[in-house]
């Protein structure tokens, strides 16, 4: 490993977000589901907007990273650049200060994530991936300005 960088759990760097929105009745919101996200680009495409939401959804802002737990060989992730509400197939991420929002993105978009990911999933005909594997994720992380 390179003079300065740190291995570190990626719970550490990325800090989990649990925050849910509960709709009342019906409402318009800017909706992120993983149909919405492209494979292995981190870009959204263009379906996705706002749409009516009356379920529980996982609430995320403008910075946040999105990746999706389910089928992670699909490589679904995404910087958010507003703030909105996605499926709770989604997990929700606030970088720290330790990280660039860009490498993280790039890091859990590259081809060791994903297939460390998807070595480690659980379930048949929908595998996901735990929470907690994500969280407790090992990997080195470079000081700031090499990120």
């Amino acid at each position: 490993m390179r003079e300065g960088w740190q291995t570190c759990k990626l719970g550490n760097v990325l800090l989990m977000k649990k925050d849910k929105h509960k709709p009342d009745r019906t409402e318009s919101l800017f909706y992120i589901g993983l149909e919405h996200i492209e494979k292995g680009t981190g870009r959204l495409t263009e379906t996705a907007g706002v749409e009516e939401i009356n379920t529980v959804k996982n609430a995320y802002k403008s910075g946040d990273i999105l990746y999706g737990k389910l089928r992670p060989y699909l490589n679904k992730a995404h910087l958010a650049t507003q703030d909105g509400v996605c499926s709770t197939d989604i997990l929700v991420f606030e970088p720290s200060p330790k990280i660039d929002p860009k490498f993280a993105l790039n890091f859990i978009l590259s081809r060791q994530f994903v297939n460390d990911m998807s070595e480690n999933t659980s379930g048949v005909n929908l595998p996901r991936v735990s929470t907690k594997y994500v969280q407790n994720y090992r990997f080195p992380l470079p000081t700031l300005p090499e990120q």
